[in-house]
């Protein structure tokens, strides 16, 4: 997003989205590359063509903010950042995404047990913030014990430009399954692997990731590609509709994400796998993640899956059932993400909080959801 050195408007924001902010070359790369940060980009346009008073830019150091939003950011260089940014009046909200609080379970995914310099960080940042926003509720319980002001924002979804609600089910033979990740966390297929092979004449699986190498994936990637159908793929989010990701879902039938939950960074993730497959109109088959549980709203969108008999039966139900009852699963998830994911949606409550920051008046607790049909 390009620094908009002439607005007139009387509040700014600078969004700190890059662990290496300081950086002249890191800055100046925002003039002809637009940050990407799903959770930066579309909300800070959308408050900036709605709000009369809020400007919202990439953070630069060489500038004083009324406001500055650390998107994850919770290094020491951070941390003496907000120190100078509250010595000199401004406000630092911290946006957490990831538990870096606790440090409990077993880890096998590498890189994902947090240090206790991390956790150490992760807790300055949430303890002297001037608001803290949670990306998913688990993490929202955790930071209300280091700080009263915290709010749920969860991630945000292009209902209208990439997730625009185009698929139609149909009968068919075999039903494709589709996930998106990180090529490591394919792990957590494990999980369910001995289920998808139950299955298999029944099912067609699509793996997209970033990292395709073989180097990247997990064992079970590959087991599962000797096994039965599956495609690995990679992950594009360009604006090319024809071959991205958002075209990838509409060839699917069912978004799953199967984890496994036997550690406290697993527990604390957003919702954001499966919310793009619900804008899709994709009913669901997921593990009993608490974000996972929030999206689905107590609607019949899918099944929570808890135990491996939970796996097998819903499986066994969605192979089985008709296309229109698909198609009412699906339509029902849409509009659950319209209602409460949308970017409309989580750009008012972002710029709640901005205001609610910048004038410290009391903080609206938003754990509700609304599901209307419309």
């Amino acid at each position: 997003m390009m620094l908009n050195f002439f607005s007139k408007k009387t509040i700014s924001v600078g969004w700190v989205t890059h662990p290496c902010y300081y950086s002249r070359k890191v800055y100046l790369l925002d003039w002809f590359k637009p940050n990407m940060n799903a959770r930066f980009k579309p909300v800070a346009e959308w408050i900036n063509k709605n709000s009369k008073d809020f400007h919202n830019e990439i953070y630069n150091p060489n500038k004083k903010y009324n406001i500055v939003v650390f998107l994850k950011i919770m290094s020491d260089s951070a941390i003496s950042e907000a120190k100078k940014i509250q010595a000199y009046g401004g406000k630092v909200i911290f946006d957490a995404n990831v538990n870096y609080y606790e440090i409990w379970g077993e880890f096998p995914i590498p890189g994902t047990k947090p240090t206790t310099e991390q956790q150490g960080q992760a807790i300055w940042m949430t303890e002297n913030a001037d608001h803290v926003v949670a990306d998913s509720t688990y993490i929202y319980d955790i930071c209300k014990k280091y700080n009263e002001k915290v709010s749920w924002i969860p991630d945000n979804i292009d209902v209208h430009n990439q997730y625009t609600g185009d698929k139609i089910h149909l009968e068919k033979d075999k039903l494709i399954l589709i996930w998106s990740g990180i090529a490591k966390k394919a792990y957590h297929f494990e999980l369910i692997e001995d289920c998808l092979y139950h299955f298999k004449d029944k099912i067609h699986l699509i793996l997209v990731t970033r990292e395709t190498k073989n180097n990247r994936l997990p064992a079970v990637a590959f087991r599962m590609k000797k096994e039965f159908g599956c495609d690995i793929r990679p992950w594009d989010s360009s604006g090319n509709l024809s071959k991205s990701y958002h075209s990838d879902l509409l060839c699917a039938d069912i978004i799953i994400s199967p984890k496994i939950l036997n550690n406290s960074y697993a527990m604390g993730h957003t919702e954001y796998k499966i919310a793009q497959g619900m804008a899709q109109r994709l009913p669901v088959i997921a593990s009993n993640q608490q974000s996972y549980i929030d999206a689905f709203n107590n609607r019949d969108i899918g099944f929570i899956a808890k135990t491996m008999d939970d796996w097998f039966t819903a499986f066994e139900t969605m192979l089985s059932c008709s296309a229109q009852k698909r198609q009412e699963m699906g339509d029902l998830a849409r509009e659950c993400i319209v209602n409460n994911y949308s970017v409309e949606v989580i750009s008012k409550r972002y710029l709640n909080v901005l205001a609610e920051t910048l004038y410290n008046e009391s903080v609206t607790e938003e754990r509700g959801l609304e599901c209307n049909h419309q």
